[in-house]
């Protein structure tokens, strides 16, 4: 098994390290220029519509995917119309993601956000991921800690996707009764390289982070846009990946 997982990733290599490269570049231009960064990392700036039009470009994709099992053959008629239900709904979720980075395009038809929602948002914005509940800061600007910050929707966002992109992809490639009952769900894998790029550009985030923006908001405001914008490209990567095998390719 090991030397499995070794010739994969021998093959893999060249992207995860190229991704590995950019993150780390990515984060170390907003240690190095922080007055810069917080001018492309603003609200609706340049990173934030970039990693919008990965979440954009993510959804096409699987929706396309979608298509595409329209037309394969029907040797199992039950397990396909699973796998197409999991694409759609994939593709609704990433579609989603796109309309809240945007804000549902508030800024773009330059509308107002509803009295009743600019209460309960934390920047006033027409959107989800921004109410005060879900928001990564308590009402007096300090970070959320414990319990409380697991659950505000970035949290939650990036569990979901290491649950999905890693954790199964991991549980189904090593222990054969889970992965049997993966499979049964029809739900559809992405291959383990992208977890790990997953992954690399959480924890090069975090480090950063915890390094050098600890306390300060300018760092750590342009850190996490800028982790959002690389978490984007990876899942446009498996976007990629669907729709040249809308059945998933192979996990190594």
């Amino acid at each position: 098994m090991f030397k499995i997982i070794q010739k994969y990733f021998s093959q893999k290599s060249a992207y995860l390290i190229s991704l590995g490269i950019l993150f780390f570049v990515s984060y170390l231009l907003v240690v190095l220029f922080p007055t810069k960064a917080r001018l492309v990392t603003a609200e609706d700036g340049f990173v934030e519509n970039i990693g919008a039009a990965f979440f954009l470009v993510t959804s096409i994709c699987l929706f396309w995917a979608f298509i595409k099992t329209l037309k394969l053959k029907k040797d199992n008629h039950d397990h396909l119309n699973k796998q197409k239900i999991w694409l759609l709904l994939l593709f609704l979720v990433f579609l989603v993601a796109f309309g809240e980075e945007i804000s549902w395009g508030q800024r773009i038809f330059n509308y107002r956000t509803p009295e009743t929602v600019r209460q309960v948002n934390a920047q006033g914005e027409f959107n989800i991921h921004n109410y005060s509940r879900f928001h990564g800061r308590n009402e007096d600007g300090s970070h959320k800690t414990g319990l409380s910050s697991m659950f505000t929707m970035h949290s939650l966002f990036y569990q979901a996707l290491i649950t999905y992109m890693v954790i199964l992809p991991v549980l189904a490639l090593f222990n054969k009764r889970i992965g049997s009952m993966i499979e049964y769900t029809g739900i559809p894998l992405t291959p383990l390289w992208i977890g790990v790029a997953l992954l690399m550009g959480i924890f090069f985030s975090k480090m950063g982070e915890y390094f050098f923006a600890k306390g300060v908001w300018e760092f750590s405001h342009s850190l996490v846009e800028v982790r959002e914008t690389n978490i984007a490209l990876v899942v446009m990567l498996m976007g990629f990946s669907f729709m040249k095998n809308p059945k998933g390719e192979k996990l190594l």
